[in-house]
Formats: structure tokens, sequence, C-alpha cells
């Protein structure tokens, strides 16, 4: 299976974002069991949700699925994975 992997500052934005697109666009070419799709930030607050904004601009987009998401510390596990 193939990963994509994306990393912004704080996992919060710009690569909740991307991934959520991605994995829109995995399901619709029905391609979930060949491709995978995670984000992670370089200078995550523990804990930390997406932004407001990307919630709002996915919500405009029809993707729903970015507000509970959690930030993710990237990490060397995270990287061999991807």
């Amino acid at each position: 299976m193939k990963s994509v992997l994306f990393v912004c500052t704080g996992n919060t934005c710009r690569s909740v974002m991307a991934e959520a697109i991605m994995k829109k666009i995995i399901a619709e070419k029905n391609m979930d069991d060949k491709i995978q799709a995670s984000s992670a930030g370089i200078f995550v607050v523990p804990n930390d949700r997406a932004s407001f904004q990307a919630v709002e601009v996915m919500g405009e987009y029809g993707i729903n699925n970015i507000k509970g998401q959690k930030a993710r510390q990237i990490n060397f596990s995270i990287l061999n994975d991807a």
C-alpha cells in the first residue's frame, strides 16, 4: 500500500486540510486498498484540534470529517510508515 504524509507546522490547518482532500479523492476513485493519507506537524500543541477556519472552509466543500481530529506530532515512526 502507498502512503502519503502531509506535514505542516501545527497539524491544525494546512496538513489536516490536505489529508482530508486526499482521503476524499482516494474514496471517490475507490482506491482505499491502495493508498492511505495521513498528516502530522513539526511543532504540535498536544491535543490541539483543527482550526475553526479550516473546519469552516472544508465544510464549504462538503468535507466535514476534520472537526474532531487531534494534532499529531511527527516522529521517526510516522516518517518510516510514510
